[in-house]
């Protein structure tokens, strides 16, 4: 008896073990040691971030989201990524070509000191509102403490000299060119 008792424990140590570790693989290696330009600069040049900072319950982030996230396809058109930063959090929406959406498109940093780094930077205080534009090349483009309208920021995204350049690319590509 003692026997088949040692053997279920180790079976159970075994299946424990086993579970930690593949957990362990499915955290990314860069979650702890994450940093506001180590963040950005994993989409420097490819994403157009749009941070979105706010309270935990925040009726306007929650606004906001859902105003750009409802235009999916021209988020995707713009490679805009929706960066929502909170007092302990942040949120991370991918918006890629090839996303479909789901939750791996989104990465939730349980990081009060990374979110506390995103407002120092941005200049945000703690629970204000406020909306900021990053281009490609990682510099602000756009500030606001009010929800804007998706189509306002698609406007100042077209009118920047790398959106026209991306446009002018698209339309030639379309022509056969």
């Amino acid at each position: 008896m003692l026997q088949m008792l040692r053997f279920h424990c180790t079976q159970l140590l075994g299946l424990f073990l086993l579970l930690v570790q593949a957990s362990l693989l499915a955290m990314p290696a860069y979650s702890a040691d994450m940093t506001v330009d180590g963040l950005l600069e994993n989409h420097a040049g490819s994403k157009r971030p749009v941070l979105i900072f706010g309270a935990d319950i925040d009726d306007k982030a929650v606004a906001q989201i859902g105003a750009l996230w409802s235009k999916r396809p021209e988020l995707v058109e713009r490679d805009m990524l929706i960066v929502r930063v909170q007092p302990r959090q942040v949120v991370v929406q991918r918006t890629g070509r090839h996303g479909d959406g789901s939750n791996k498109d989104v990465q939730t940093y349980e990081d009060p000191a990374l979110a506390k780094a995103f407002r120092a930077r941005y200049k945000v205080e703690d629970d204000d509102f406020t909306v900021v534009l990053i281009g490609k090349d990682g510099t602000e483009k756009g500030r606001s403490d009010q929800v804007l309208k998706a189509a306002d920021i698609f406007e100042l995204i077209d009118s920047m000299p790398m959106r026209q350049q991306e446009i002018s690319q698209e339309a030639g590509s379309a022509n056969g060119s």
